[in-house]
């Protein structure tokens, strides 16, 4: 048992400098079964890759993987050629440093007609999602059938944003 408690200390201290207390201690002691969700306003970005080859298309999405986290956003998940980024599920001792649109425009110009982006704001659930054979933190979006059809129909090159259409209705 002692061994089991130096580990989460380790892992405390570990990550202390980059993830503030409070989660830290979520994480120690996770929320009962019906408290696991949270609603919030939440950021998000997705990103289909398209290189010249398999290994381009890796590359690529390494590319865009290292310059959301360097910008302050976070890698939600990685499906195929599709790279989920999202901010505001768990809350930053610091803000991001480049918006959600910033963002968005650095990646178009780095990576040229080889990627494809639909980004928006809404209201969201996240928190901890899954059972035991596999758990992770993760984010319910609304919008998310839509954001991914609307991803679908872009030409490689091309960016939508979902806040856009919204604020014209």
């Amino acid at each position: 048992m002692a061994g089991l408690f130096s580990r989460k200390e380790k892992l405390a201290d570990l990550f202390s400098a980059h993830v503030p207390p409070h989660i830290l201690q979520q994480l120690a002691h996770p929320p009962a079964q019906g408290e696991r969700l949270s609603q919030g306003p939440v950021e998000f970005i997705f990103v289909m890759a398209q290189g010249h080859g398999d290994q381009d298309t890796a590359e690529l999405i390494g590319a865009i993987t290292a310059d959301a986290h360097g910008a302050g956003w976070m890698v939600q998940a990685l499906l195929c050629n599709l790279v989920v980024l999202v901010r505001g599920t768990v809350p930053l001792r610091e803000p991001p440093m480049l918006a959600r649109a910033a963002l968005v425009q650095q990646l178009m110009d780095t990576c040229a007609r080889r990627i494809k982006a639909v980004h928006g704001a809404e209201q969201a659930l996240f928190g901890t999602m899954g059972s035991s054979a596999r758990k992770a933190h993760g984010v319910l979006l609304p919008s998310f059938p839509q954001a991914l059809g609307q991803l679908l129909a872009l030409p490689l090159g091309q960016s939508h944003d979902l806040g856009a259409e919204a604020a014209a209705l």
